[in-house]
C-alpha cells in the first residue's frame, strides 16, 4: 500500500472517528435529557393521582360520618326500619357517590335496613366481611378493602360509620358503598393514557390490583412476589421512578407513590420504546449527516494528499536507483551520484518535503565519504588483526583453515600461504593435544562440526586458554568458528597461589571457631592444614623452649604417625644434636632439602623404623626475637618453592598468635569472674552491714528481758525458766549469727576462734532440724569422731550444717533420705592436690547427701554464687551456700560437690583440724560480775534505754539511762562529778558515740566510757583509742558481758584514758 493511500485511509479513519464520538456523545445527552424529561411527567401523573384518590377518600369518609350523625336516634332506638330507609334514601340523594347503595348493620353484623331496598339481603348477617371486623375491632369508620357487590357483582369500596342512640351508646355500623370504578368515585384515574400506550395503576401491600385499565385484571392478585422487582422495592418503602418489566415482559419507564393514609400505590408507567422513538430517528439523521460528511472530506483529502506526496515519489525514485548503485559497489555509485543529485535539485518545496529532500541530498555526500572510511577500516582491522598478541585462527565449517594472524603464523613457523586452506589438525604436532586446539567431531556425511567454549592446552611448559566462537553470516547461519589461544601460564601460576591462600584462610577461619579444642588439637588441626596446603605427605611441630636450646614435639601429622615404626619416639630434642631438620633453629630462617638422598655434612640419618624422607622443608615461627616454634613438612611430590615456605609460615604464625590470643582472653575471663565475685561479695556486706546495727538493737531487748525475767523467776518455776533459757539461747545465736554474716562480707572480719568438738554441734544441729523438717523426709547420719576439733565457733559449724541440710530438704521436695556423715580423714600430698585448695594434714570429712532432683553441670558451676537459686520465688535466697563457702575458705578448708540429674547430691566438706593442746571453748555459765558505782547509760533507743539500766541495776549500781545524747551531754555539763563510768550506743541521731566521747573528756578528764554497737564497720582500733574509749562492746551483750566490761572499765585508773585525749 503506499504512502497515499495509507494517508487517505487514516484521514477517513480520523474524520469517521470523530464524528461517530460526536454522535454518541450527542445520542447520549439526548437520552438521558429525554429519560429525565419522562420521568419528570411520570412523577407529575402519579403525585396527581394519588392526591387525587386522597382526596376523594377523605370527602367519602366525611359524608358516612354526616350520614350516620344525621340518622334519627329514637328511630334507630326503635329499629323503625321505615323511618330509617327514608333518612337513607333522602341521603342517598345527597351524596350521589355512593351509588352501589347504604346499608344498617347492628352489633351482631345484621343487615336490618338498607337503600336502594334490596328485600332478599334483610335479616342475613354480614359479619364475615372485613370492613365490619375492622370497624368492630377499631371502634372507628374505615375504608374497607375493595370487592365483589354480592347485589350488583361490580368492584365497589364500603366506608363505615359508627351509629350511636342518643345515650352515645355505639349500637350499629352504616355501611356506604361506592362503585369502585364509577367515573364518580376512582374509575376515572384509571382511563388517564400516557402517549400513546402509557397508563397507570394501583395496588395495595396485599399485592391486589386495586385500578387497572384492563377490568379483568382489577382485585386480581396477579403480580406475586419476586416477579417484578419495582413491586418488591415499592412494598418495602420504595418511591420514585426506576426501569422495570412489566408482567407481559415489556420494559417500561414508570414512577410509584403512596397514597397518604393508606396502602395503595400509584405507578405510571410507559413502554422504553415509546419513550426513546424520538433518540432512535434523531440517531438515523446523524448517521446520513455523518456519512455525507466523511464522503465530502475524503474527496478533498484525496485531493491535497495527490498534491503533497507527488515529490515525495520522486524522491523514492531516486532513492531506489542510488541504492542499486551503491550495491554494485563504490564505483558505480560515484559513477551515477552525480546525475542522481541533479535530478534531486529538480525537486521543488519550500516545506517539510524540501528540507527532506535536502537532507537526502546531504546524506549521499555522507555515504560516499563512509564508503571511503570503510576501505581504510579495513585496512586497520588487517593490521590490528596482526598485531594481537594472542594467537587467531579463523575456521570454515570443516576445520579448514581461512585466516590467521601473523602471531599464530609465528607460533607455528610457517606462512601464512602454507597455512591457508589446511585442516587445523595438520598445523601441531602429532598426538591428541590437538583436539584442545581444533575440537571437533565427525558428522556422518564426513563433514565436521565445531565444538563452542574454552579450554586449556599446555605445550612446552606453557599454558594456553584456547576459546572458540562461532561464525555467522548474515542470516545468522554458523559458517565457521574463530580460536583464540591466550597464554595464560603466569595467570595460572597465580590462580594457584590465590587457592592456596583461600585454603589457608579458611583453615585459620576454622581455627578461629575452635573455641572448644585444646591447644593440642588446635595446633593438630593447624598441622593438617600445613600438609595439604603444601601438597606434602607428612608434617610435625615442635616448640622451643624459652632459651631455644630445647625441642620439643608437639604434634605429627596423621600419615607419618602411620607410617613411623619407631620403638622410642622421643620428644624432647636438643638443638644443638639435631641433624637437618634442625637447621631451622640454627639459621633463624626457612631451610629446604629437595634431595634428601645427596650427601650432606647436616645430615645425621635417622633411626630404624623412621618414615622415609625424600624431600624436607621446615620454618621457623617468631614470637617477638625468640623462636616460638619449628614446622615441619616431607615428601612433596614436586620441589618445595618459596610459596610453600611463604604458605606454611604465614598459616602456621597466624595460628600461633590465635593460641596466644585465646591464652589471653581466658586469663581475662578469669580476672572477669574474680572481679564479679568480689563485686557481688562487696553487694552483700553493704547489705548486710546496713541491717545488723537495727538487728542487733532487736536482740539486745530480747536478751535483755529474757534475763531479767530469769533473776526474777523463783526457783520452783523451774519449766518457765528452761523455756526462758531457751529463748536466750536461741537469741544469742542469733546475735552470732549477725556476727558471722558481717564476717561472711568483709574478709578481713574479725572474730573470735577457739577449739570446738565439731560433734556434739552437729548433733544439735540435726535435733533442731528434725523437729523442722517435714516427717515424710528420712534423716540418718553417722557421727564418728566425738572428740575432735576444730578452731572455729560452733555457730560457724551450726550454719555449714544447717544450710547443707536445709538444700538437701529442698532438693527432695519434702519427700526422701537425708543422710549426714562425719569422719575424721588424713590428707596426704596426692589427695590435697585434687582439691588445690588444701594443704597436706588432717582433716574433718563432712559429709551431706540426698536422694533428691540432682543438678545438671551447668547448675553446678554456680550453686555457690550468691542471690543464685534455683527454687521458685519465696522458697529461697539464693545465700545459704554461698555462705557455707565463705566460712569453709576462711577455716582453710574446702567444699565440692558430686551431682548428676536424678540421681541426687552429696556435698563434702573438709575442715582442718585443730591441735590437741588448744582447750576448746565451751559455754560455762558465769556469775554476773557485780559493784557499786553511779553509771550513766545513753541509747536512742528507748526500749534499749530501759532494759540497760534494769540489767545494771540488778548488777548493784546506780543507774540513769537516757535516750537522747544532747541531754546526756547537758547532764554532764551541769553534774560532772556526779558520774563514775559512761556506756553510750555508737549510732545515733543528734551526736555518735564517739561524738560525745570526746565532748565528755573536754568536761570530765578520765571518765571511763564504754561504747556499743551493733555494727562496727566505720571504726577503726586507733579511732577508739585516740578518742579515749575504754572498750568497744557488740551488741546484744549478755547479763555476764555487760557485768565483766563494767567491772573492768570501773578497775582502769581514770588517768590512763585522759592522756589520749585530743
Amino acid at each position: 500500500m503506499t504512502l497515499r493511500s495509507r494517508t487517505s485511509l487514516i484521514l477517513a479513519a480520523t474524520i469517521l472517528s470523530a464524528y461517530a464520538i460526536t454522535g454518541t456523545c450527542y445520542l447520549q445527552h439526548l437520552k438521558d435529557s429525554l429519560r429525565a424529561s419522562v420521568f419528570d411527567g411520570l412523577n407529575g401523573v402519579t403525585s396527581t393521582s394519588s392526591v387525587v384518590a386522597a382526596r376523594v377518600i377523605e370527602h367519602r369518609m366525611n359524608e358516612a360520618q354526616a350520614i350516620a350523625f344525621c340518622l334519627p336516634k329514637e328511630a334507630l332506638e326503635r329499629r323503625d326500619v321505615r323511618i330509617i330507609e327514608e333518612q337513607l334514601q333522602a341521603m342517598y340523594g345527597f351524596f350521589p357517590s355512593f351509588e352501589n347503595g347504604l346499608f344498617l348493620l347492628d352489633t351482631e353484623g345484621i343487615l336490618w335496613a338498607d337503600f336502594p331496598v334490596h328485600p332478599e339481603v334483610k335479616g342475613k348477617s354480614f359479619a364475615h366481611r372485613e370492613y365490619y371486623q375492622r370497624t368492630m375491632r377499631e371502634m372507628r369508620g374505615i375504608i374497607g378493602e375493595p370487592y365483589y357487590s354480592a347485589r350488583t357483582g361490580e368492584p365497589v369500596l364500603t366506608f363505615t360509620a359508627l351509629v350511636h342512640d342518643g345515650s352515645g351508646k355505639m349500637i350499629g355500623v352504616l355501611g356506604c358503598s361506592m362503585k369502585l370504578l364509577s367515573p364518580r368515585a376512582l374509575g376515572g384515574l384509571r382511563m388517564t393514557r400516557i402517549g400513546q400506550s402509557g397508563y397507570v395503576y394501583a395496588f395495595d401491600s396485599a399485592r391486589t390490583m386495586i385500578l387497572h385499565p384492563r377490568d379483568e385484571r382489577v382485585l386480581k392478585r396477579d403480580v406475586p412476589e419476586g416477579v417484578n422487582s419495582m413491586w418488591d422495592a415499592a412494598l418495602r418503602g420504595f418511591e420514585g421512578e426506576c426501569e422495570t418489566v412489566n408482567s407481559e415482559g415489556v420494559p417500561m419507564l414508570a414512577s410509584i407513590r403512596r397514597i397518604p393514609d393508606t396502602d395503595w400505590l400509584f405507578v405510571a408507567q410507559q413502554p422504553q420504546s415509546e419513550a426513546y422513538a424520538p433518540i432512535l430517528q434523531a440517531a438515523l439523521r446523524l448517521v446520513s449527516s455523518v456519512l455525507l460528511a466523511v464522503f465530502v472530506t475524503i474527496l478533498l483529502g484525496a485531493f491535497f494528499i495527490r498534491n503533497t506526496t507527488a515529490p515525495l515519489m520522486k524522491l523514492r525514485d531516486v532513492a531506489l536507483r542510488m541504492g542499486n548503485s551503491a550495491a554494485r559497489g563504490p564505483g558505480p555509485f560515484l559513477e551515477t551520484a552525480g546525475r542522481l543529485e541533479a535530478e534531486l535539485e529538480d525537486i521543488k518545496g519550500g516545506d517539510e518535503i524540501g528540507v527532506m529532500v535536502h537532507a537526502f541530498h546531504e546524506m549521499c555526500g555522507k555515504l560516499d565519504n563512509a564508503l571511503r572510511s570503510l576501505e581504510n577500516a579495513a585496512r586497520d582491522w588487517e593490521r590490528t588483526f596482526d598485531s594481537v598478541a594472542d594467537l587467531i585462527l579463523i575456521l570454515d565449517q570443516n576445520n579448514h583453515v581461512i585466516r590467521l594472524n601473523r602471531s599464530a603464523s609465528d607460533f607455528l613457523g610457517k606462512a601464512t600461504v602454507e597455512v591457508i586452506g589446511k585442516p587445523c589438525r595438520e598445523l601441531f604436532p602429532t598426538g591428541e593435544s590437538w583436539l584442545s586446539i581444533c575440537p571437533s567431531v565427525e558428522r556422518p556425511e564426513g563433514k565436521e562440526v565445531m565444538l563452542e567454549g574454552e579450554r586449556e592446552w599446555t605445550f612446552s611448559n606453557r599454558v594456553f586458554n584456547v576459546a572458540v566462537s562461532p561464525l555467522l553470516d548474515e542470516r545468522g547461519n554458523e559458517i565457521g568458528a574463530v580460536h583464540v589461544l591466550s597464554d595464560i601460564t603466569e595467570r595460572k601460576k597465580a590462580e594457584d597461589v590465590l587457592k592456596l591462600n583461600e585454603m589457608r584462610l579458611e583453615a585459620l577461619l576454622a581455627i578461629s571457631h575452635m573455641s572448644d579444642f585444646s591447644p593440642h588439637g588446635v595446633a593438630k588441626y593447624a598441622l593438617e592444614q600445613g600438609v595439604r596446603l603444601t601438597g606434602s605427605e607428612m608434617g610435625y611441630l615442635a616448640f622451643a623452649s624459652e632459651d631455644e636450646t630445647i625441642l620439643n614435639m608437639y604434634a605429627w601429622s596423621d600419615n607419618t604417625m602411620e607410617g613411623c615404626f619407631m620403638e622410642d619416639r622421643p620428644l624432647v630434642y636438643e638443638v644443638d644434636k639435631t641433624g637437618l631438620w634442625g637447621e631451622a633453629m640454627r639459621q633463624r630462617r626457612a631451610v629446604i632439602t629437595n634431595d634428601y638422598s645427596t650427601a650432606n655434612p647436616l645430615k645425621k640419618g635417622y633411626p630404624e623404623g623412621h618414615v622415609e624422607i625424600r624431600r624436607h622443608m621446615n620454618v621457623p615461627i617468631f614470637d617477638g626475637a625468640r623462636i616460638a616454634l619449628v614446622a615441619g613438612v616431607g615428601n612433596k611430590g614436586q620441589p618445595y618453592d618459596e610459596s610453600d615456605v611463604r604458605q606454611l609460615t604465614l598459616l602456621m604464625d597466624a595460628m600461633w598468635r590465635i593460641l596466644q590470643r585465646r591464652n589471653a582472653e581466658e586469663e581475662k575471663e578469669k580476672l572477669q569472674i574474680q572481679l564479679y565475685q568480689a563485686q557481688k561479695m562487696e553487694a552483700i556486706g553493704t547489705l548486710s552491714g546496713g541491717i545488723a546495727h537495727d538487728f542487733n538493737n532487736i536482740l539486745a531487748a530480747i536478751m535483755g528481758y529474757t534475763e531479767m525475767a530469769l533473776h526474777k523467776l523463783p526457783l520452783r518455776e523451774r519449766e518457765v525458766k528452761e523455756d526462758l533459757e531457751q529463748v536466750l539461747k536461741a537469741a544469742c545465736r542469733a546475735r552470732d549469727l549477725v556476727k558471722q554474716i558481717l564476717v561472711f562480707s568483709r574478709q578481713n572480719g574479725r572474730y573470735q576462734r577457739s577449739p570446738v568438738m565439731v560433734a556434739p554441734v552437729i548433733k544439735e544441729a540435726l535435733k533442731m532440724l528434725r523437729a523442722s523438717l517435714p516427717t515424710t523426709i528420712a534423716m540418718e547420719w553417722n557421727i564418728a569422731c566425738d572428740t575432735e576439733t576444730v578452731l572455729t565457733d560452733p555457730t560457724q559449724i551450726h550454719q555449714i550444717i544447717v544450710n547443707l541440710c536445709t538444700n538437701a530438704a529442698h532438693a527432695m521436695n519434702d519427700k526422701g533420705t537425708l543422710s549426714v556423715d562425719l569422719t575424721a580423714e588424713e590428707l596426704d600430698q596426692e589427695s590435697a592436690r585434687r582439691f588445690r585448695e588444701v594443704k597436706p594434714g588432717r582433716y574433718l570429712h563432712l559429709s551431706v547427701s540426698d536422694t533428691g532432683e540432682g543438678m545438671s553441670p551447668s547448675v553446678m558451676e554456680r550453686i555457690f554464687d550468691p542471690y543464685f537459686t534455683t527454687k521458685d520465688t519465696g522458697k529461697g535466697t539464693g545465700l545459704g551456700l554461698a555462705v557455707v563457702q565463705g566460712i569453709v575458705k576462711r577455716h582453710e578448708g574446702v567444699i565440692t560437690v558430686e551431682s548428676e540429674p536424678g540421681k541426687g547430691a552429696r556435698f563434702h566438706v573438709f575442715l582442718p583440724q585443730a591441735d590437741k593442746g588448744e582447750k576448746t571453748g565451751l559455754e560455762v555459765s558465769v556469775t554476773p560480775s557485780r559493784g557499786t558505782g553511779r553509771i550513766l547509760f545513753v541509747d536512742d533507743e528507748k526500749m534499749i534505754a530501759d532494759i540497760g539500766g534494769k540489767l545494771i541495776s540488778q548488777l548493784g549500781y546506780n543507774v540513769r539511762a537516757l535516750s537522747s545524747s544532747s541531754e546526756a551531754l547537758d547532764l554532764i555539763r551541769s553534774k560532772p562529778d556526779d558520774f563514775d563510768l559512761l556506756i553510750t550506743d555508737y549510732t545515733m541521731p543528734e551526736m555518735t558515740g564517739l561524738e560525745l566521747a570526746r565532748e565528755v573528756h573536754r568536761i570530765r578528764p578520765g571518765l571511763p566510757v564504754i561504747l556499743c554497737t551493733g555494727y562496727s564497720e566505720r571504726m577503726t582500733e586507733e579511732e577508739i583509742v585516740r578518742t579515749g574509749v575504754h572498750a568497744l562492746a557488740m551488741k546484744p551483750l549478755s547479763h555476764e558481758e555487760l557485768g565483766r566490761l563494767i567491772a573492768s572499765a570501773l578497775a582502769n585508773s581514770p588517768q590512763t584514758a585522759s592522756s589520749s585525749i585530743d
